[in-house]
């Protein structure tokens, strides 16, 4: 993929945060095998480029392997905006010329202008699968049965790519690629990569030296659980009576009154941050911490993690050997299409839908947290690394 000589390797990042997840460990590996390398990553929405600035870890990794930058630069002036879009635009394709250059997006270089980036450096541009858990046909289903107006560009044919790499062979642009005979590359989860694992205890190390509050009374009592925040709003996917504020006071009331754990609160860039600090300071708890590590990162420190509906960022928690826990109350139709589980079961250790008793039992059970045993997806992305990117 990236040529020996090769000097530049620019990241066109999606809106959402998991394109971020996905690539930043495969940057990390790379750069393990060819430090000459300068990496950018490119943010094309200001919301998400502040959100990962105030991910501390995130942010860390990003700049350990290369800059953060928002394209077109900042400007609150539309036409001025635009204007500078362009000229990043005419940078890029001319330093291709000049550098050997290799373009990864998830579908940004899709459309015009961007398109012309792919244009003139065809033979270096790759497409990303944005999950790198893979597709799931289930979650696939679910988002047409409950999310009617969402257009899901996956189903659609990109054409800005001569490479193509992803998680699963059965995420439509795979066959799409194959009858335009791209090139493929199947590779294992870049977040189950040793030196990203490596990487993300480096950062609890440096949360050890901090010692906040929280890293204190984990310290003395040895049981922590992370609990992954969402939307607090209604969502389709749940019950009538419920909505994601609902099953927030729920579960953290539960938690707070049953239980003797250090509570590690992590927002998603979606969470209404106000809603969880008034909910949270009716109990004044001292348990109860509000934070921005990455879940990768806050895993090292806790036995348990939850959420309220199926969020990737469990699966880091789930790799870190912790038991995750999906505590919901999902519609019935849902549960039909899902069998009574989580849209992606694989890394859901206990599904509970509407039941605290359950949920009690548990957590009541003794757990020590365990390796998990990580099978390869397909081919191992060191034979890609290997054989075109070095």
């Amino acid at each position: 993929m990236i040529p020996r000589a090769m000097r530049n390797l620019n990241i066109y990042l999606g809106n959402k945060l998991i394109t971020c997840d996905t690539i930043v460990p495969f940057v990390n590996d790379l750069k393990k095998k060819n430090s000459k390398i300068n990496v950018v990553f490119y943010v094309f929405d200001i919301k998400t480029y502040n959100i990962l600035k105030q991910n501390v870890n995130l942010y860390n990794l990003i700049n350990n392997n290369g800059k953060l930058v928002f394209f077109g630069y900042f400007h609150k002036y539309k036409l001025i905006r635009i204007l500078f879009k362009i000229i990043n635009i005419k940078y890029i394709i001319i330093s291709s010329f000049i550098f050997k250059t290799v373009n990864i997006h998830f579908r940004a270089l899709e459309y015009f202008p961007f398109n012309l980036i792919y244009f003139f450096n065809k033979k270096n541009t790759y497409l990303f699968e944005g999950n790198c858990w893979g597709w799931s046909d289930v979650a696939y289903k679910l988002s047409i049965m409950f999310y009617k107006n969402r257009i899901n560009p996956d189903q659609e044919g990109f054409s800005s790519y001569q490479n193509l790499v992803c998680f699963s062979k059965e995420w439509p642009q795979y066959n799409f690629a194959n009858r335009n005979k791209k090139n493929i590359f199947l590779i294992k989860s870049t977040r189950t990569s040793e030196n990203w694992l490596k990487e993300c205890s480096k950062q609890a190390e440096l949360v050890y030296l901090e010692k906040p509050i929280w890293f204190n009374q984990i310290h003395k009592s040895k049981k922590a659980l992370v609990y992954i925040l969402g939307s607090m709003t209604k969502l389709p996917a749940l019950h009538k009576s419920a909505t994601g504020e609902s099953l927030f006071k729920e579960t953290i009331n539960y938690l707070i009154e049953k239980t003797d754990l250090v509570i590690l609160l992590k927002p998603h860039a979606i969470t209404d941050i106000q809603i969880v600090k008034s909910i949270i300071a009716r109990y004044k708890c001292d348990r109860v911490h509000i934070v921005y590590n990455h879940v990768a990162v806050l895993s090292n420190f806790c036995s348990y993690a939850i959420s309220n509906y199926f969020s990737n960022a469990i699966t880091d928690a789930w790799v870190n050997g912790c038991r995750t826990i999906e505590y919901t109350h999902y519609r019935e139709e849902l549960l039909k299409l899902s069998n009574n589980k989580s849209e992606n079961p694989k890394y859901i250790d206990i599904f509970i839908n509407k039941d605290l008793d359950l949920l009690e039992k548990e957590l009541n059970k003794e757990f020590i947290k365990k390796k998990r045993v990580l099978s390869n997806l397909h081919e191992d992305e060191t034979d890609l690394l290997h054989k075109a990117m070095l």
